[in-house]
């Protein structure tokens, strides 16, 4: 490739990436902004598009295609196999289409962001960092010394999960905490942590924390790259038993255990997760081979939107009711085998997973757009190492 090309690709992803950041910054100070990050994929793909109209050529990094192609079959399996449940019942609600939007949104902007420039891909992690960082202390202004009070007590707050800071940043800055530990930069490494702890969602991190032990004392390096399928498909059962102890656990068979050991209820430990779970189980049972369809449990109406905002609050539940527990399964196993190429690639795969039991993330475009990208980046080094041992 001609450097001028690259030179002009690198121009136009810098472009959608500062209106990317523009919007972020922009949604801190206005939450009902928040849409505007849904247009991007728009702006992408008629950049992209212009691109390919102008006489230049492009010729994006394969491993960064594959990768993409294959994240983008999988969200069109999700879609066809919701339109098939949705024929199946004779039940096809408009929702379908809008959270289909929210999920495919940020893989199709991170694409085209990929195709257009590695370099970018190589330096977004730092751009995340301080993108990010601004945002939470605009959406936090005034609300530190709260948190130092707060922060004083921080058992309590383990268990109540209250903190003034609170943010759904806390899912990105947990993201780079462990890229950062998985490229070896303490500095942006600590930093993130740090973030983490102060934007303060339990799940991130004891996530982060376990995680990021586990990657550390690893040794056997090597067994996670000859043994990538069966691990894949341990890592399905796993996510089969987890859902089982969800189930298990929302329909109150662990109330007494819980309320003996934390000193609280299970409905309030879950933050009013029980509750929610309690009022759609009633209505629908439990997930079945054949789901409801994507969209469902929004649609129908059964939780209170104005305080669950239609949520299971576990992207776990949600996805096996509305794809059914053959979706759910296989969506799950190709995720993995998509991601995974060795200990470095698995390690954000599995915090996304581990936030799946108690959030809806998946349709969070501030979280999926940077797992994304992160996950691309980690996927590029891990393609250009071993082209360097190949010579």
């Amino acid at each position: 490739m001609k450097r001028y090309s690259l030179s002009y690709y690198d121009l136009t992803a810098f472009i959608l990436v500062s209106f990317f950041c523009f919007s972020e910054i922009l949604i801190s100070i206005f939450d009902v902004a928040r849409y505007m990050r849904y247009i991007l994929p728009l702006f992408g793909l008629i950049f992209l598009l212009l691109s390919f109209y102008s006489n230049k050529s492009i010729s994006p990094h394969k491993t960064l295609f594959i990768f993409f192609n294959q994240h983008s079959l999988l969200a069109f399996f999700v879609i066809l196999i919701s339109i098939f449940f949705s024929l199946y019942r004779l039940s096809f609600d408009l929702r379908m289409f809008s959270e289909f939007i929210f999920i495919v949104s940020p893989l199709i902007f991170a694409f085209v962001i990929a195709i257009l420039s590695e370099r970018l891909v190589s330096s977004i992690p730092v751009i995340l960092l301080f993108l990010y960082l601004i945002c939470f202390l605009i959406s936090n202004f005034g609300n530190f010394t709260e948190f130092l009070q707060s922060f004083s007590n921080f058992k309590s707050s383990i268990l109540t999960s209250e903190m003034k800071t609170e943010s759904t940043y806390c899912f990105v800055f947990g993201m780079l905490s462990l890229y950062f530990l998985i490229v070896k930069k303490r500095f942006f490494m600590f930093s993130s942590f740090i973030l983490t702890i102060i934007s303060f969602k339990r799940i991130v991190i004891i996530s982060v924390v376990l995680l990021g032990l586990f990657y550390f004392f690893v040794r056997c390096k090597r067994f996670f790259i000859n043994h990538k399928k069966k691990i894949a498909y341990v890592l399905t059962i796993v996510n089969l038993g987890i859902l089982f102890f969800l189930l298990t656990l929302f329909t109150g068979h662990f109330d007494t255990f819980i309320a003996d050991i934390f000193g609280v209820s299970s409905n309030s430990l879950s933050m009013g997760r029980k509750s929610f779970f309690s009022d759609f189980s009633r209505e629908f049972g439990a997930p079945s081979f054949f789901g409801l369809g994507l969209g469902a449990i929004a649609s129908s109406g059964i939780l209170d939107v104005s305080v669950s905002d239609a949520l299971l609050h576990s992207d776990i539940l949600k996805l096996s009711y509305e794809l059914g527990i053959f979706g759910f399964l296989v969506w799950t196993l190709c995720f993995y085998r998509i991601n995974f190429k060795n200990l470095q690639t698995l390690i954000l795969p599995l915090l996304i997973n581990l936030l799946f039991i108690t959030d809806n993330i998946f349709i969070y475009f501030h979280v999926m757009f940077p797992f994304y990208l992160l996950q691309a980046n980690l996927i590029l080094r891990n393609s250009h190492n071993n082209i360097s041992r190949d010579f």
